[in-house]
């Protein structure tokens, strides 16, 4: 009986080491195979290309903690998409010679890789092929590659100094060096038909393009030469070094976050010929105090000024046809559009001028001053997260005529605590009021064509919040989809509005009573009231008529 045990035991052992075994090596392509030894090293033999492993689905995924090294022996084509992603403790790669391909996301967040020597043939190194390898101090690039995807070398936070060979014929512009906050310099062989390098800045051959500034330059103030056309989007990114910035007249656009996150910049001067600035551009830049675009400047993108806490006044040149500043406030030219307001104003009272129709998308975003906000009866849409983040906003009163609030346009705003949406508003944006953590009574008269059920305007409140609305209104029943307290009021007509003030909708053929939009199905008021027996025709609307002065027929 005892010999049977340990015959058995035997066997046990024999069969766990043999599954240990099959644990530790495999296939990973048509022809290649691999295996992981007892020192964490990964050895891949083979032939031909490796297989492809999207988010991190590596046959050694789950081994990834006890692999040190990879050595990757000669016939292997191709290193496969995300095939070393996350492996922490790798160390150590070797290359052969016969290698062309880095892909996607092959070195992913290794690291404590610290050098790599290309093989000699890789022609093209993929999308976040090295991000994150933050302690890659050298990696040099053989004579045969040709592109860099973008976010290569994203978050390379070792690394002083990368040469570009002079085969490279493409560099994706998409953020492939942000976040290296120690390169110095990004220097091209003089040889490069594409792209050029000037004191470590890299440019596009003819300097039309400055491509990307290296967040590790020592340098505080720098001047665009007068041959850059365009500043790429990101090019400035997340330089905590530059002070001040000098852009010349032969610039005519510059890319989204071109300078997001310049921590320190106080500066930054433009010249007459600037035609568009891309979203985001001057996202945390929140030591810049003031800004003064000039005259030319036809377009701005959304959410120009994020996190800008000290930014007090937005100017414009004298003579622009787009824009103007009013006390500060950007506006369109026909003051029609509060475009932005800079969050760094210390006045915690704000009054919208008169004749304004829009709040612009992201306008007041993180206003941290502002307390009261007084809207103009000319108001019909608060557009998407004007006021988010506005923690201290306490007092609003929305105007009668207001038709539209936007999604998150009052998200986190924690200090409000009731709200009036007037019976105009027939459109409720998702999250418009979501994280308002002391809002406790919303009170809401009309009914919405327009709300985001999946997206609750009043998700993350006070668990107390109470919505008081119309019995059967779209308001009920959104209170009911987001599990909401609602309690059914009736509502007395607003006596502001004319009772000559009446139209008709075009489109449903609702009676209004004032207003610019309808209050049924949200469709613009004619511009006109013309007589349907004799063509008459009054484009004073502030004055209609209800019978035609011109034969006497009933306004319908």
């Amino acid at each position: 009986m005892k010999k049977l045990v340990m015959l058995l035991l035997v066997i046990a052992v024999v069969l766990c080491g043999t599954i240990a075994l099959a644990d530790n090596e495999g296939t990973c392509g048509a022809k290649l195979t691999w295996k992981l030894d007892s020192a964490g090293v990964l050895t891949i033999s083979g032939s031909g290309p490796m297989d492809d492993f999207r988010y991190g689905s590596a046959p050694w995924k789950d081994l990834r903690k006890d692999i040190k090294s990879v050595v990757i022996e000669e016939g292997v084509t191709t290193v496969g998409d995300s095939a070393f992603y996350w492996c922490r403790e790798l160390t150590s790669v070797t290359l052969p010679d016969t290698l062309t391909v880095v892909a996607d996301q092959a070195f992913e967040n290794c690291n404590k890789i610290t050098t790599i020597k290309m093989s000699k043939n890789v022609e093209s190194i993929g999308s976040w092929a090295f991000y994150g390898c933050e302690s890659l101090m050298s990696i040099e690039l053989p004579d045969t590659l040709k592109r860099i995807e973008d976010l290569a070398f994203h978050d390379c936070e070792s690394l002083t100094v990368l040469n570009i060979p002079a085969s490279v014929e493409y560099i994706n512009e998409d953020r492939t060096f942000v976040g290296s906050s120690k390169l110095t310099a990004i220097n091209v062989a003089e040889e490069n038909l594409y792209y050029v390098s000037v004191d470590g800045v890299l440019y596009n051959k003819d300097q039309t393009t400055l491509i990307f500034y290296p967040a590790g330059k020592t340098g505080r103030s720098f001047a665009i030469p007068e041959t850059v056309k365009k500043v790429d989007a990101y090019a400035f990114y997340w330089n905590e070094m530059i002070e001040s910035i000098s852009i010349p007249g032969s610039v005519e656009t510059i890319g989204g976050d071109a300078f997001a996150g310049c921590e320190k910049l106080t500066s930054i001067n433009f010249s007459e010929g600037l035609l568009s600035i891309g979203s985001t551009a001057f996202h945390q830049c929140n030591t810049l105090p003031s800004i003064t675009f000039p005259a030319s400047l036809q377009r701005l993108g959304d959410d120009m000024f994020e996190s800008c806490y000290e930014l007090k006044e937005i100017l414009v040149a004298e003579g622009s046809e787009t824009f103007k500043s009013v006390d500060g406030v950007l506006f369109d030219v026909t003051g029609k559009t509060l475009v932005a307001y800079p969050v760094g104003k210390v006045q915690g009272i704000y009054n919208v001028p008169e004749g304004v129709e829009t709040i612009g998308d992201y306008s007041f975003l993180y206003g941290k001053n502002l307390v009261n906000v007084t809207f103009p009866d000319s108001l019909l849409r608060i557009g998407t997260a004007a006021f988010n983040g506005c923690n201290k906003l306490t007092g609003i009163v929305f105007p009668k005529n207001l038709v539209s609030i936007d999604d998150r346009a009052f998200s986190s705003c924690y200090a409000l605590t009731s709200i009036e949406i007037p019976e105009s508003v027939t459109s409720l944006g998702g999250g418009a009021f979501s994280w308002c953590e002391k809002l406790m009574v919303a009170t809401i008269k009309g009914q919405y064509t327009s709300y985001d059920k999946y997206s609750g305007a009043f998700d993350y409140c006070n668990k107390g919040l109470v919505i008081k609305g119309l019995a059967g209104s779209t308001t009920e029943q959104m209170a009911k989809d987001k599990g909401i307290g609602f309690e059914a009021v009736t509502f007395e007509k607003d006596e502001s509005s004319s009772n000559n003030d009446e139209w008709v909708c075009t489109e449903c053929t609702t009676v209004n009573n004032g207003g610019k939009f309808c209050r049924e199905c949200g469709a613009k008021r004619p511009e006109s009231q013309i007589c349907s027996n004799c063509g008459y025709e009054n484009t004073d609307l502030d004055h209609p008529f209800k019978f035609c002065p011109e034969c006497g027929t009933k306004a319908k």
